[in-house]
């Protein structure tokens, strides 16, 4: 098809001419058929080209269901078999839809600002975004009744206190089982005390700090539990490869400005995802301004040391259904800002992006992603002793340099009788 933005140089560039004839423009400088492409009124009663920022994509239809597989701004720019299989996995499955709660000036899926998650949930240029692998998301106000048909509500960093119905609202989901993700800093702790208490989580007072000479004092790099690494099959097998092919053997998370969180029974099985190194970290339990955390921080005597819990898993049986709970002690780690620049400059906390994917991926039970998983090839090792290296160094220092000099002695030979 051919059409484009409004506000696109290539309606500046061409001024006075239609968007037919800058389309045969383009395809006479590209050679192609201009007659092959639809025009902007046909493509537009077949999908919303405008959110799909006017990109190339493919339409999968079947039945009375349609799926886009979507092309991305990386180096493969294709779709992938990952991408295929969760747009198949539309079509004839429910997808899972996250609900983002945001009457309390929460963070959301949609927006671009550096605080909210369009990055990771929503991002169609980005091919790990979990919109292209399958999820829906929406947005939701706690002024009315929660719909039933989310896989999860994530409450992401709530600003202002929740009125007496929204908690009640809030009470009644997790009472019915419905599944949860709650996000907190630091300094909202009263905020989101109400629903952590109906939890059975208390996050404790104080400031996580970990001292360094490149970031700030409060970016605390946290280690993820075995429990962490098998939250899919999926996560899994990468950790075995990147210690296969990279030898990392100590997985972290960067929290910046992170809160730890304790627990006590309350019908829930607790498991720590992601827990401090005690020797490198401590919570501080005195006040501390900004500036000061941009320093090298050194101990007081009234900070806790300990290992520290940062973010757990929580699950029960109710109504015959695994309810399935994460809290975190912190919201950022979730942005994509950060941790794309982390895999850009090969920080530790280039975890971040898939370790975030796979804690919103844990409410769909498994179904999505798609599971693309093959079995490992057996001829995955390459041994060589010091017996073979004498072969070798001869095969590639006299046997193969040999052969191409002799081959080049003909050819050179040949032209000159010519």
């Amino acid at each position: 098809y051919y059409d484009c933005d409004p506000t696109s140089h290539k309606l500046k560039d061409n001024p006075g001419k239609s968007l037919k004839e800058i389309g045969e423009k383009e395809a006479k400088s590209f050679n192609m058929d201009f007659d092959e492409f639809v025009g902007p009124e046909e493509i537009r009663k077949l999908v919303d080209v405008n959110a799909e920022e006017y990109r190339c994509f493919f339409i999968l239809k079947y039945k009375n269901k349609s799926a886009i597989v979507r092309t991305f701004m990386d180096m493969i720019y294709w779709p992938t078999e990952d991408e295929i299989a969760a747009a198949l996995n539309r079509l004839v499955e429910t997808p899972p839809k996250i609900g983002f709660v945001t009457s309390e000036i929460e963070r959301g899926p949609f927006s671009e600002k550096l605080r909210d998650y369009k990055g990771l949930a929503c991002d169609i240029t980005f091919r790990h975004s979990l919109m292209n692998q399958g999820f829906d998301f929406d947005t939701l106000s706690l002024d009315k009744p929660i719909q039933p048909g989310y896989a999860a509500l994530v409450l992401a960093d709530p600003r202002v206190p929740f009125q007496q119905e929204a908690l009640e609202r809030i009470g009644k989901y997790i009472d019915e089982g419905g599944n949860l993700m709650v996000m907190t800093e630091p300094d909202r702790r009263e905020v989101v005390k109400p629903v952590l208490d109906k939890l059975g989580i208390t996050q404790r007072n104080g400031l996580l700090i970990q001292p360094s000479t490149r970031y700030s004092s409060d970016l605390v790099f946290n280690y993820m539990t075995t429990v962490a690494k098998n939250l899919s099959p999926q996560y899994a097998r990468k950790f075995s490869r990147w210690t296969r092919c990279f030898g990392d053997t100590s997985f972290k998370v960067a929290l910046p400005g992170a809160s730890a969180l304790e627990w006590r029974s309350n019908g829930f099985v607790v498991e720590p995802l992601l827990v401090t190194n005690e020797k490198l970290s401590w919570n501080r339990t005195a006040a501390i301004d900004n500036d000061s955390l941009q320093l090298s921080i050194k101990k007081l005597p009234g900070d806790e040391m300990g290992t520290f819990v940062t973010a757990l898993k929580m699950h029960r049986m109710v109504n015959g259904k695994e309810q399935r709970v994460i809290v975190a002690g912190d919201a950022d780690y979730l942005t994509r800002p950060g941790s794309h620049q982390a895999l850009v400059e090969g920080r530790g906390d280039r975890y971040n992006d898939t370790y975030a994917f796979w804690c919103l991926s844990y409410f769909s039970y498994g179904k999505f992603p798609a599971n693309t998983l093959k079995n490992e090839p057996l001829d995955n090792k390459f041994h060589a002793g010091l017996g073979a290296v004498t072969l070798q160094k001869a095969i590639l220092i006299w046997i193969i340099p040999g052969v191409m000099a002799i081959g080049c002695m003909i050819i050179l030979i040949r032209r000159k009788r010519k």
